[in-house]
């Protein structure tokens, strides 16, 4: 089962003692980005400030902290 959420849809909160939570995302939760429908990148979700998205891509092998906007992106959470 996966989930995804498209661009601006919800808030982030931070439930106390808990993770960033975005329309079912968590942080740390695996996640495939697209942007319009193509495939971008895979990572970790960190979460949403704002209109942005901030996560860990892969890199080529490197660990890259990322920021995306929301515009135009689907977020689909990995199967683990």
């Amino acid at each position: 089962m996966s989930s995804s959420c498209g661009g601006g849809l919800g808030t982030t909160s931070r439930p106390p003692g808990g993770s960033f939570n975005f329309g079912g995302f968590v942080q740390g939760d695996g996640i495939i980005v697209y942007s319009d429908g193509s495939f971008l990148d895979e990572g970790v979700f960190i979460g949403i400030q704002g209109n942005f998205l901030f996560w860990v891509a892969d890199g080529g092998g490197n660990a890259v902290l990322t920021q995306t906007s929301l515009d135009g992106i689907t977020i689909v959470r990995q199967n683990v």
